[in-house]
């Protein structure tokens, strides 16, 4: 008994005594955590200060300024870059010019080639960020040896920063390499792409399409490149016409992203017409035929309704909703005109797309107000009566 005793204000006092030790170690962890930010602040303000002298005026002696950013620690250094970095998009050209003066540009130069992912990811940012275009080079290299998906959707995005027309070429090979070797996927290809279209417009347009002449890529690239397409705030003609040549192939994903692409356009058919969307609505694959009916939404005519109504009936509940939405984008008289004929179709599931579409639209309260009179009188008296009688919503 006392032995058990003894075993157990043992175990007591070795708890408390772990518990305790954690304790201090922790506030002895934030205490110097606090010291640490506290140094840097100061730092940085007094980097601040300074800079904001130098760059004030209209010439600079680094000679003498030098003495003043002399730094004595890490901790210093860090303080001094991360300044430099927040003046960069002001005064690009000082800021750059301080940084290879101090060393900073060489210093990530070499963790370009760092074992560890985070710094060479670091590198690649802050290079980016300082305008370094002499280490474009060097980071086009050491993205040609990157496997880290990270990094390298990282290093893509810095170098974008950094290029010209020049590179425009070894940019693309390079992307397109990765993307076969599944360093990056398909999402970071496209945001990729999308960013590049954003940045260069025009010569971004004709250096995509001089890349897929020169060398034709696979269907997963394309399928990303046309996803960064629509996603791209710039759209040209010339980025048009590569989606209108990416209608001639059979691959679903390829046309329904193409499709998806013109749907976005606001004048797509200077490029496409709408008779060469139309076939695409009895394409075998759902997400075509959806594609289809977005692009013609836009630019639906009468004529049109005989090849849109059938998708009603469609068996996927997308397609059928996207085809009611669609018809409802007619005119308001040649919508009444036609709308007691497709309420009789037999599929259910189309009807109920229809009436749903009717009151999204707000074609249901024009009609329930009486709104609409005149010629199209004994059409509204259609639709209501077999409202009335099927959904009881008069």
């Amino acid at each position: 008994m006392f032995l058990t005793v003894k075993v157990l204000s043992f175990i007591i006092l070795v708890i408390f005594s772990v518990n305790l030790f954690l304790v201090i170690y922790n506030f002895i962890r934030r205490f110097l955590t606090q010291i640490k930010y506290q140094r840097l602040d100061r730092a940085r303000n007094y980097f601040t200060r300074i800079l904001e002298e130098i760059f004030r005026a209209p010439s600079v002696d680094l000679s003498k300024l030098k003495p003043k950013l002399k730094v004595s620690s890490s901790l210093e250094r860090q303080a001094l870059l991360e300044t430099l970095l927040n003046y960069s998009s002001r005064q690009p050209e000082k800021s750059f010019i301080f940084a290879q003066e101090l060393g900073y540009i060489e210093e990530y130069e070499k963790k370009l080639n760092s074992s560890k992912p985070y710094e060479r990811g670091e590198a690649f940012r802050t290079l980016a960020i300082l305008g370094s275009k002499r280490s474009l080079e060097r980071m086009l290299e050491a993205l040609q040896r990157e496997n880290h998906p990270e990094i390298a959707f990282v290093g893509f995005l810095s170098c974008l920063k950094l290029i010209d027309k020049a590179y425009f070429k070894t940019f693309f090979n390079l992307l397109y390499e990765k993307q076969k070797q599944r360093v990056l996927n398909l999402r970071s290809v496209s945001l990729i792409i999308n960013d590049f279209i954003d940045r260069f417009k025009e010569q971004a347009s004709f250096a995509i399409y001089d890349f897929l002449k020169e060398q034709p890529p696979s269907n997963s690239f394309r399928i990303a490149l046309l996803e960064g397409f629509y996603y791209s705030k710039h759209l040209d003609e010339t980025l048009l016409r590569i989606v209108k040549e990416h209608l001639n192939f059979e691959h679903p994903e390829i046309l329904a992203k193409a499709l998806k692409v013109l749907s976005k356009a606001v004048e797509f058919d200077k490029e496409v017409g709408s008779e060469e969307i139309l076939p695409f609505l009895r394409h075998p694959s759902w997400f075509v035929r959806l594609s289809a009916l977005k692009v013609l939404e836009k630019k639906i005519t009468p004529e049109m309704v005989e090849h849109v109504a059938p998708l009603l009936e469609d068996k996927n509940a997308l397609v059928r909703r996207e085809a009611a939405k669609a018809l409802f984008k007619l005119p308001i008289e040649e919508l009444i005109i036609r709308l007691p004929s497709l309420l009789e179709i037999k599929d259910p599931y189309g009807r109920d797309s229809l009436v749903e579409e009717m009151v999204m639209s707000g074609v249901w309260e024009r009609l329930k107000d009486g709104g609409i009179k005149g010629p199209l009188k004994s059409y509204v008296e259609n639709i209501m009566s077999f409202l009335q009688l099927n959904y009881k919503m008069a």
